[in-house]
């Protein structure tokens, strides 16, 4: 992917004709391998003993000309993350383990002569890790009742910003529900109960926020797995782009996020400019959700 393509579809000038070559087979590939280098820099195991060397590699495949597309430097990047995974492994993030499954897929098919092997495997990738998701939520009773959602709501500092949004439930409050889990769940329990703060619009809205997660996990698992020739097929990318856009809105994890953009970007067919488009728009807004943006407007409407 040259630099002139990528200053064309910076520039006012031209920008969907821009955008269309950027998105193009012959550059697609490069700008998803690329993003994928983004991703495991920014968002990789945060220890130093793996974040160290996943570094220097990346800058080895972003310098060297003809790294990119070499398997034995995504060889190494899988080795070394999946070593970072084994070491945290009882409390790392679970998309690490996904992150190094897709970097050991880009090694077993960059150097290959099938243009499209790697868009499969994303493909595969991504139905198979939402047909576990959707499995595990069905198969859990407190998943189904809402009960799981409704607690992430009042303890998760991730749903912090959402929930203060929708329930009107106080920063103080939610902090105080997290420190009454901490008295009993941490490593020394101080107490046997925690009462958390509340109102109804919780429950109301976890309730919702379970069913439309449940069917929209079990939409994309099954339009993944399924051959493109037929209607799920062929529009797999609308409800990935709706979860991605719904789902990281409310619980800012973006390091899987952007994880399941890449994937999603290099699977995605070209014929339809507006779907590859529409992924790399939504690696920007996904920036978007990392703002306070409560505290903003805030600040704004004052």
């Amino acid at each position: 992917m040259s630099v002139g393509v990528l200053d064309e579809a910076c520039s006012g000038r031209g920008l969907r004709e821009g955008v269309r070559r950027l998105i193009a087979p012959a550059s697609a590939l490069s700008l998803g391998l690329m993003l994928t280098l983004v991703l495991v820099v920014l968002y990789g195991p945060s220890a130093w003993y793996v974040r160290t060397p996943v570094v220097m590699t990346a800058l080895v495949g972003w310098l060297w000309p003809g790294a990119l597309r070499s398997s034995l430097l995504w060889l190494l990047l899988a080795t070394i993350l999946a070593a970072g995974v084994y070491t945290q492994r009882f409390t790392i993030d679970n998309h690490q383990y996904l992150m190094v499954y897709w970097c050991g897929a880009i090694a077993l098919t960059v150097e290959g002569v099938d243009p499209d092997a790697l868009g499969r495997n994303g493909r595969l990738l991504v139905g198979l890790a939402f047909a576990f998701a959707a499995a595990w939520k069905w198969l859990s009773p407190e998943f189904v009742r809402g009960d799981f959602l409704e607690y992430e709501m009042l303890c998760d500092p991730r749903f912090a910003g959402f929930t203060e949004l929708v329930t009107g439930l106080s920063k103080h409050a939610l902090e105080g529900n997290r420190i009454a889990m901490q008295g009993l769940t941490g490593p020394i329990a101080t107490q046997t109960v925690a009462t958390l703060t509340t109102v109804p619009a919780v429950a109301a809205i976890a309730d919702a926020m379970t069913w439309s997660t449940l069917l929209l996990e079990s939409w994309i698992a099954i339009a993944f797995l399924l051959p493109r020739a037929g209607v799920l097929g062929r529009y797999r990318d609308v409800p990935l782009l709706c979860f991605l856009l719904t789902t990281y809105s409310v619980a800012t994890v973006p390091g899987f996020a952007y994880l399941l953009l890449v994937m999603g970007f290099v699977q995605c067919e070209r014929r339809r400019w507006w779907i590859p488009a529409g992924y790399l728009a939504t690696v920007l807004i996904q920036q978007v959700f990392l703002l306070p943006l409560r505290h903003i407007a805030g600040a704004l409407f004052q």
